[in-house]
């Protein structure tokens, strides 16, 4: 559930998760400030890490995630030198998205990938939509849906760029030809490249300008 508000402020002293738009690996700082005006407009974010993160992240625009309850809330911004070599001033501020029941963000996106079975021949899919932790999984129609234990998911990321993941079966749904999957076992550097293709889906949702009703 994405949803904005005072119910969505981050707690002073909380993890943040810093991933550069353009390359470069995630770094984690804490929360040392952090306030807001109307209609929840981050004004003031700064975060305190170690100081060779610091120094690598320093002018450049990157994304920020920011543990909220048991959510998480996004923001992208430019991340300036502070007056300690410790901190960083999160500048330009742009919300993305704020689940209140996810850890990871999810974002709406149709990518090509193959789903295989165990003991199967792998068949086409697209997701419906994805994030690190997991996806909902368009199956080509007439296809039976497996309703239980693991799957082999390959996803496109970019291009020719794809990642190979284990997922669990979540749930499936026969109408829609959907199933829900949970990836396991997913190291570092895939999760990482499926974290940037969610990002900048955000990204570029939030810069598209609102549909006139």
């Amino acid at each position: 559930m994405v949803t904005t508000g005072d119910a969505q402020q981050p707690q002073l002293g909380s993890a943040v998760r810093l991933l550069p738009v353009e390359q470069g690996a995630e770094r984690t700082g804490e929360l040392t400030e952090w306030s807001s005006g109307p209609a929840g407009i981050v004004v003031t974010a700064r975060v305190a890490l170690a100081a060779q993160d610091a120094a690598a992240l320093a002018g450049q625009r990157l994304w920020a995630r920011l543990q909220v309850g048991e959510g998480v809330r996004v923001l992208e911004a430019v991340a300036m030198a502070g007056f300690a070599d410790t901190d960083l001033e999160l500048t330009g501020v742009l919300s993305l998205a704020a689940e209140t029941r996810r850890a990871e963000p999810r974002v709406p996106t149709q990518r090509r990938a193959r789903v295989t079975a165990a003991g199967a021949s792998g068949v086409a899919a697209r997701t419906v939509d994805l994030s690190r932790s997991g996806a909902r999984l368009d199956l080509s129609a007439g296809q039976v849906l497996p309703d239980s234990g693991t799957l082999e998911v390959t996803l496109e990321v970019g291009g020719e760029d794809a990642v190979s993941v284990t997922a669990q079966v979540v749930r499936a749904d026969a109408e829609r030809q959907e199933v829900a999957v949970r990836f396991v076992d997913l190291v570092e550097a895939d999760a990482q490249r499926i974290d940037r293709v969610v990002l900048a889906e955000l990204s570029e949702q939030a810069s598209q300008p609102a549909e006139q009703g």
